[in-house]
C-alpha cells in the first residue's frame, strides 16, 4: 500500500457490502488499497445482518469489515 495523489472526484462512497471487484479501498490516512478480487459475505449467525464482509486483494491479502461500513473506493486505473 501506497500514498498516491488520486483524484476525489474520482472516490465513491460506498457500504462495505458494496465494495466492488476491481477497485481499491482509499482509507481515512490516504493510504490505498491494492486492486480487490472478489468480496465475500460470511454470515456468522442466524441473524441477516450478522454478516462479515471479507474482502481479497490481488496481493493475496485480505481484510475484513463488519456489514454496513462507511468506506471509499476508487476504480483501480484512477489510483
Amino acid at each position: 500500500m501506497g500514498k498516491m495523489r488520486v483524484n476525489k472526484e474520482n472516490i465513491e462512497l460506498v457500504l462495505s457490502e458494496n465494495l466492488g471487484e476491481g477497485f481499491r479501498i482509499v482509507y481515512e490516512d490516504g493510504q490505498i488499497s491494492p486492486a480487490i478480487e472478489w468480496v465475500d459475505w460470511v454470515q456468522l449467525s442466524e441473524d441477516e445482518n450478522d454478516i462479515q464482509v471479507v474482502v481479497n486483494f490481488e496481493d493475496d491479502s485480505e481484510k475484513v469489515f463488519s456489514k454496513g461500513v462507511a468506506l471509499s473506493q476508487i476504480w483501480h486505473e484512477d489510483a
